[in-house]
Order: structure tokens, then C-alpha cells, then sequence
């Protein structure tokens, strides 16, 4: 939905260029700080992190990106952030993927890496259906009338769905993530322990 933002809300459609290469180059820079970061703090921090710089940047760009007057600079700085979280999150995530293989092998005694793989790349194609599904659901609940002025209610209502339902969205999934992750600090670090001793005695037989 970024396009009609850019276009419908901001009226400055080059800018989704723009933001495009933000997102990349911030990104990069997410990428190749993700192992610093959470070896001098810890991946459970880097993952709230990310849930922060999200939600500031959702409603930076909420309150900055309001209509064409907006600031350039001002509305890319806290995309910026946005586009930070979301570079973070996005290694953070993969991360836990690979450490329910560790847990399920700790738990099964069988590392099913493949399985869990497969079935992510499967998720993602599926989500990324869904999310265009509610895209356009959005559209239609706003009034979106295509290639046409758009009405301040259906302007707002854009601005709502894509920032403040957003940013709500991802302090859920962060309130769900601190209640029901475990694998994090020792409990995590037992977990390899054990499994680095079963390979060793296996090995060993």
C-alpha cells in the first residue's frame, strides 16, 4: 500500500523511489550490525528493539507524511527507523527459526531443519497472498476510488490502516513474543549443552 501513500496521501509519488533505496541501504546497515548488536547485548533485545524503531517509525511517518507539505527529510528520517526495526526483525526472526530446530531436536531427538524450512518459505507465499488480499479489503473499507482525488475520511483512513493499525499489530505480536518465546539466555544455553553432549556420545559410540 506504500504506492497509494505516496501518491494519495503524501502527493509526492517519486518518493516511493526514495524509500526505496532507504530501505535498502538501512537495511544493509540492519544486516551487518544485527551480530554486534546482539553479541553485546543479546538477540531477545535486538528483537524489542526492533519492535520499538517499527512502531516509532509507523508513527513518525504517521504524524510527518500528513499531506504534501511534508518535510523530505523529516519524513525519511523517521522511515529511516522504520526501516531499521524492520531490517532487524527480519534477521531476528530467521534466528528463532533456526533455534526451533535446536528445541525440537533437544525435545524429539530428531533435527527436522528441512521440514521447518520448507514450510517457512511455504508461510511466507501464503502471508505475502493474504497481505494482498487485506490490501485491497483496506482499500475498499476506506473508499478508495482509483486514479481519482481521494477524500480526507478515505485519506485518513489510509494513514490509520498502514501506521497506527501497524504499529498496534506489532506491539501485539511483541507482547506475544515476551509472554511465549523461551529461547533465550541460559534456558537456550542449555539446550545446546545438552545437545552438544548427545552428539558427543553419540560420536563416541
Amino acid at each position: 500500500m506504500n504506492i497509494y501513500f505516496f501518491k494519495y496521501v503524501v502527493c509526492h509519488e517519486e518518493w516511493f523511489s526514495i524509500f526505496g533505496i532507504v530501505n535498502f541501504i538501512v537495511g544493509s546497515i540492519g544486516l551487518i550490525a544485527f551480530p554486534s548488536l546482539a553479541n553485546k547485548f543479546s538477540r531477545k533485545v535486538v528483537y524489542i528493539l526492533s519492535a520499538i524503531l517499527l512502531v516509532l517509525g509507523l508513527l513518525g511517518m504517521f504524524f510527518v507524511g500528513d499531506d504534501h507539505k511534508a518535510s523530505v527529510v523529516l519524513f525519511f528520517s523517521v522511515a529511516s527507523l522504520f526501516c531499521l526495526g524492520n531490517a532487524l526483525a527480519g534477521v531476528s526472526t530467521t534466528v528463532m527459526l533456526a533455534d526451533t530446530v535446536d528445541y525440537g531436536e533437544y525435545k524429539s531427538g530428531i533435527r527436522s531443519e528441512a521440514v521447518v524450512f520448507s514450510v517457512q518459505t511455504f508461510t511466507v507465499k501464503f502471508g505475502s497472498a493474504i497481505a494482498g488480499f487485506i490490501g485491497a479489503m483496506v482499500l475498499s473499507l476506506v473508499g478508495y476510488v482509483p486514479n481519482a482525488v481521494q477524500t480526507p475520511e478515505t485519506v485518513l483512513g489510509l494513514r490509520v490502516m498502514m501506521f497506527i493499525m501497524s504499529a498496534l499489530l506489532i506491539m501485539v505480536i511483541l507482547c506475544l513474543y515476551l509472554k511465549f518465546y523461551k529461547l533465550n539466555g541460559s534456558f537456550y544455553f542449555n539446550i545446546l549443552k545438552e545437545l552438544s553432549k548427545r552428539r558427543e556420545k553419540i560420536s563416541l559410540d
